[in-house]
């Protein structure tokens, strides 16, 4: 059910009964149109008091979509929240007068609005998916959004204070809201620093602390909070928004800030250096950014404490809260909205007073404004000091807080939305006695807060993403054969689409690639929140081997066999080649029996395919000869002439006889006999020796040579 979307402009009135006409005349005419459109009843909630419910964030899961938080009363299935980062900027922790300055904001500042999915025990699951990032080291809290038609103020509406987890948040959001009373976050923001009594002087009497950062309280008092975590909380320099502590010697604490940046502390004058003079009062907060650039809002600092040490001084007082309200039409009523910081309460008397509290931060996302309405972010005043009577001291006064923000829709805040924020005044001297050493109204250099300011073009963050959790597949595990191309592929899905990254250097999600071994990939997949799903495939690749025995041997008489035998492996599959004079061409070992030197190859196949060859060479060896030991040229027909015996494969390519001294007695290039004479001479009995050189037509290309002694006979 929704309201009419009135073309309403700004008002813009010359005097209060003008005013008053004007504003019944539209107040008149809203209430008519609403009564004109049957399908919109009338109705109108009556709120007050404290209407959010608030939940520090104690574990934040981006790859889930949920939250853990400390309390889920008051939350529900269906409900908005806002969600927004407290604390955790990076500060400068430089012993200098830069320490606290923001080095990076990080998600600190970040906010948005989302849908509460579910709830289960302390976990809340929200149905869109989380937009902004978010720092677990920092403080979240959430905060329920109450959503109206039609709303007026029976009584004050205010925050919980802040209290370091959760709160100082007002949150509304509604068609028409009506102001009839005040909307209070003052003082509900970053809280000021607590007092710390010391009882030593800093550096043994011989002067007061410089130091912008101190673990304990012997160099000063404690610092205001605010987005920073300082490593040590005491010393003068600032936390970011939150104003530094006086520093040893009763000096001011500094001012906290928000838009417009705290004011410093007051130094004790007037004194010796034997007592500790106070040369470092307390740094005023750093001023905080404001854009629709970077969107980030924030508490008000609170103040740095006053050093004490006579249990005289005074805290720093607390900042502002946040106030945002969501509206088609917003009818002021010349009500108030106040996001003041605290001044510092009560009088410093011996000792530093505090710093006050920086205003604090108002959103307004409305469409239309009807009446006059008055925001106010100031800072809150510093700390005054009476000096306890004293005629001769004068202690440190606090510095005043800077001023607040406000940030609205559109390209301007409208004319009849006054806006104060002013930054707080600095702490003086308020004991009169005359001639004291510290006169009335002395500041001793405490200084005031500066001045808030307007933001404008105001978008708050809602998320409407419908949250995707984060899966994964790859594919595929494979068996391929040496020298094959895989292809591994993956895909996922998330709220954004998810990137790859694979163990091999491919970024696609899917490659492909040659492998000639067995190969494991991963892949890892992830979505835009680093959230991350690592898979493992594999590339087997079998070791398909093979060897080739010859049993007994790999050279063979013609007419003898030999046994081939590869690698045995019931998976495998034979193939012989050549297949001729083999027994059997498709047997791990089968029997040869070749007729010339051959060279015999066997592939094997396993069972996906993939094959291996191995080739052995079986040596066919020259038919056998035999050279005769002696014969005995001496005509009596027997043995009278020397023959080489030979085989029918082998042919005789050259005969060469020579007697002891070398000389060729006999020479033929074939299987000639010789008769013992040598150019028709017989020859002398006795030894001889006899080469032969011999081939075969089983082995071309291929000779044998045999030498032997012969003897010669008479």
């Amino acid at each position: 059910m929704k309201l009419i979307n009135l073309p309403l402009t700004f008002v813009l009135i010359d005097s209060p009964q003008h005013q008053d006409m004007q504003v019944k005349r539209w107040l008149f005419f809203i209430v008519f149109l609403l009564a004109m459109v049957p399908s919109v009843p009338a109705q109108l909630s009556h709120i007050g008091g404290i209407i959010n419910s608030y939940a520090g964030v104690t574990h934040l899961n981006y790859c889930e979509n949920k939250i853990s938080v400390n309390t889920v009363s008051g939350f529900f299935d269906g409900q908005k929240v806002l969600m927004i980062q407290m604390k955790g900027a990076e500060i400068s922790t430089i012993n200098n007068s830069n320490f606290g300055e923001v080095t990076d904001y990080k998600g600190c500042g970040n906010y948005e609005i989302n849908t509460i999915d579910w709830i289960a025990g302390n976990d809340i699951k929200f149905k869109y998916a989380i937009q902004r990032d978010y720092e677990q080291s920092g403080i979240i809290q959430i905060v329920s959004l109450p959503e109206y038609i039609k709303a007026t103020t029976d009584s004050a509406l205010r925050a919980k204070p802040w209290d370091g987890t959760s709160g100082g948040i007002f949150l509304i959001k509604a068609d028409t809201l009506i102001l009839t009373d005040t909307i209070s976050v003052a003082g509900m923001g970053f809280r000021g620093a607590d007092l710390e009594n010391e009882t030593t002087c800093w550096n043994n009497g011989n002067g007061g602390a410089t130091d912008y950062i101190c673990a304990t309280s012997v160099c000063g008092a404690r610092k205001g909070e605010g987005i920073g975590n300082s490593p040590n909380p005491y010393g003068r320099g600032c936390n970011a928004n939150g104003g530094g502590g006086g520093n040893d010697h009763n000096t001011g604490g500094g001012g906290g800030s928000n838009y417009g940046a705290g004011g410093t502390g007051g130094i004790r004058s007037n004194v010796s250096q034997f007592s500790c003079p106070g040369p470092g009062p307390g740094k005023g907060g750093k001023a905080l950014p404001y854009n629709s650039t970077l969107n980030k809002i924030f508490l008000g600092g609170g103040g740095g404490a006053g050093d004490e040490n006579n249990d005289e001084g005074t805290a720093g007082a607390n900042g502002g809260g946040i106030c945002i309200i969501i509206s088609k039409l917003l009818i002021g009523n010349d009500e108030k909205i106040n996001a003041n910081g605290n001044s510092v309460r009560g009088k410093a008397q011996s000792d530093g007073a505090g710093g006050g509290g920086a205003g604090g931060t108002v959103l307004f996302y409305v469409d239309a404004y009807l009446g006059n309405l008055e925001v106010n972010a100031n800072g809150g005043n510093g700390g005054v000091l009476d000096n306890g009577g004293s005629m001769s001291f004068c202690f440190g006064p606090g510095a005043g807080g800077g001023g607040g923000t406000l940030w609205v829709k559109g390209s301007s805040a409208p004319p009849n939305l006054q806006f104060i924020d002013s930054g707080g005044i600095n702490g003086k001297s308020v004991f009169g006695i005359s001639p004291p050493a510290c006169p009335y109204g002395t500041t001793n250099g405490a200084q005031p807060g500066n001045k808030g300011g307007t933001a404008t073009d105001l978008i708050i963050p809602e998320a409407d993403v419908p949250f995707v959790p984060l899966t994964a597949s790859a594919c595929c595990d494979t068996i391929v054969c040496p020298g094959a191309t895989v292809t591994m592929s993956a895909s996922g899905a998330a709220t954004y689409p998810p990137s790859f990254a694979w163990s091999n250097g491919a970024i696609d999600s899917t490659f492909s690639e040659q492998v000639t071994f067995t190969k494991s990939y991963t892949v890892t997949v992830t979505d835009q929140r680093g959230c991350e799903i690592v898979i493992a495939e594999h590339a087997t690749v079998p070791d398909v081997q093979v060897t080739i025995t010859a049993i007994p041997d790999s050279a063979v008489l013609l007419g003898q066999t030999v046994q081939l035998a590869a690698i045995s492996d019931s998976t495998y599959a034979y193939q012989w080649n050549p297949s001729d004079a083999l027994s059997n061409a498709t047997i791990y070992n089968p029997l040869a029996q070749p007729n010339t030197t051959t060279t015999y190859c066997v592939t094997v196949t396993n069972s996906y395919d993939c094959t291996a060859t191995s080739c052995k060479t079986i040596e066919l060896l020259l038919p056998d000869i035999k050279v005769p030991d002696a014969f005995s040229p001496n005509g009596d027909g027997v043995n009278d002439l020397f023959v080489i015996f030979k085989g029918n494969y082998a042919e005789i390519q050259d005969i060469h006889i020579y007697n002891r001294w070398g000389e060729v007695v006999f020479h033929a290039e074939t299987n000639s006999p010789w008769n013992g004479t040598y150019k028709g001479k017989l020859q002398n009995a006795g030894s001889y020796v006899c080469k032969v050189i011999y081939s075969s037509p089983l082995n071309p290309g291929k000779t044998n040579t045999v030498v032997k002694d012969i003897i010669l006979i008479r």
